[in-house]
């Protein structure tokens, strides 16, 4: 399954949560595409969070960096960014994540790589 990472969740991932039992004869594999770059130590925070111990036994997790694309946000999306970004510079003592982070999202950006599909590859033809 793949999707697409934000705020710390992954969308539609309680559909492959509810239906890994019936797959357990299979390789499981789930992978997101999200916004913060592969070092970003956060990710793999957030990646435990959403899968237990048990789930992480039954399917392998990636993570793929991607970007932000203004352009193609929706106007509530686009919205919520500027809040977001507004909320962060206003902030007096920003960490040196927040502070990078403004950068990053304060226009469209692309980090996405063909590498990144390298290990899923790798992975389902072991």
């Amino acid at each position: 399954m793949g999707s697409w990472a934000c705020v710390g969740s992954i969308s539609k991932i309680n559909w492959l949560k509810g239906n890994i039992d019936k797959w357990a004869d299979k390789k499981l594999v789930a992978f997101c595409v999200g916004a913060s770059p592969m070092e970003n130590p956060q990710v793999e925070v957030a990646l435990h969070k959403i899968f237990s111990e048990a789930e992480r036994e039954k399917v392998k997790i990636f993570y793929c960096p991607g970007g932000f694309n203004y352009e193609k946000m929706s106007i509530q999306s686009k919205f919520m960014m500027k809040i977001f970004i507004k909320t962060l510079k206003a902030k007096k003592e920003k960490t040196e994540e927040e502070q990078e982070m403004i950068k990053m999202i304060s226009s469209s950006y692309d980090l996405s790589d063909k590498k990144y599909i390298e290990p899923i590859l790798q992975y389902l033809n072991s």
